[in-house]
Order: C-alpha cells, then sequence, then structure tokens
C-alpha cells in the first residue's frame, strides 16, 4: 500500500485487540467524500449520478460520483449518508477537506441539451438529418446538410445527441426544396 501514517492509533507495547486499528493510513487513491443530505431530497439521488464537488480550499471543483447512497437515517436525525468518489486525481486535494457537493449535475446537464421541433427532422435511407445556415455577411448564407443523432421526443421537442451546437442557426422552413451548399438570402 502506497500511502503516509494519518494516525498512530497505539503506542509501541500497548496491547491490542485482533482487528483493533493500530494506524489509519491515508491514500491519494480512491478519494471519497460524504455528504448528508435530507429526507426530503434523498429519493432523488441514484447510484451513478454525476456530481460536482466543490473544494474551497484549493478554489477548484472536481467531477464525482454517487457510489453508495444509505437506506437508513439512524443514527444521522432525518438526513441520509450519501458517499461519493472524487473521480478526478489532485495531489492538493488532501483527506479531511472540507468539500460542497453538488448533486444537481444531472439536472444543469439537461440544460445544455439541444431540442429541436418535430417538423425540421429529414431522413434519407438510414440518416436523420437538418438543415443549418452559415452566414457569409449579414445579408448571405451558405446551407448545410448536417446528419445527426437524435434521442427521446419530450414535451421540448426532440433532444438532438450528436451533430448539432447550440450556435447553429436551424431552418425551420422549406427544407424540402433546399441544398447542401446553396446560397441563400437571410432575412
Amino acid at each position: 500500500i502506497d500511502g503516509t501514517v494519518a494516525v498512530k492509533v497505539s503506542e509501541v507495547n500497548e496491547n491490542v485487540r485482533a482487528g483493533q486499528s493500530v494506524y489509519i493510513l491515508n491514500t491519494d487513491d480512491d478519494l471519497e467524500a460524504i455528504s448528508f443530505v435530507p429526507e426530503s431530497a434523498i429519493g432523488k439521488i441514484n447510484i451513478g449520478s454525476q456530481v460536482n464537488i466543490n473544494v474551497g480550499a484549493l478554489g477548484k471543483s472536481y467531477l464525482g460520483e454517487v457510489i453508495e447512497v444509505a437506506t437508513s437515517s439512524l443514527q444521522y436525525g432525518s438526513t441520509y449518508p450519501v458517499k461519493v468518489a472524487i473521480l478526478e486525481k489532485d495531489k492538493k486535494l488532501r483527506s479531511g477537506m472540507s468539500v460542497v457537493i453538488d448533486f444537481n449535475k444531472d439536472v444543469l446537464a439537461e440544460k445544455t441539451k439541444i431540442f429541436i421541433p418535430l417538423n425540421v427532422i429529414l431522413k434519407d435511407m438510414n440518416t436523420n438529418y437538418v438543415f443549418i445556415v452559415e452566414k457569409n455577411d449579414e445579408s448571405v448564407g451558405v446551407v448545410r446538410k448536417v446528419e445527426i443523432k437524435v434521442g427521446d421526443i419530450t414535451d421540448k421537442g426532440l433532444e438532438v445527441l450528436s451533430g448539432l451546437s447550440e450556435r447553429d442557426e436551424l431552418i425551420t422552413a422549406g427544407m424540402t426544396k433546399l441544398e447542401d451548399g446553396q446560397q441563400v438570402k437571410l432575412k
């Protein structure tokens, strides 16, 4: 085991029981954080969920993953312990540092998803595509045919998994008359 002695629990020539700790070791690998989550929110936290771990002392955030959600709040009042693995390695990060865990990473990821209206998607053979316009200047643009991969249909529209970015300008009318590379006037 590669690590350092954090605490010396027993002294030389001291009698110890079987299983009693003699030293507590710290390693730089597999760091974890524990947060106590109130009962009103524990049902929204799932094993495998991605979280942000903010370390105030370092002024830095790390990616984490929920690895354990307690099923009982015994000993903790009306809060449940949740264990999070810190996925990023950093020698500056040390055992015992205070952290703030942001469990809303999945919610934040939802905000960065791209949704498009159902009527703008076109299909040829086995691919889905849309048309976007790339501006040459303020009055002229070039039509680009972009292959996309789609996800679920939601109340926000059709989820786009790949092919589009937030900055792309989607053409929403007259798509059947367009061709890739065609010049168009912008209004």
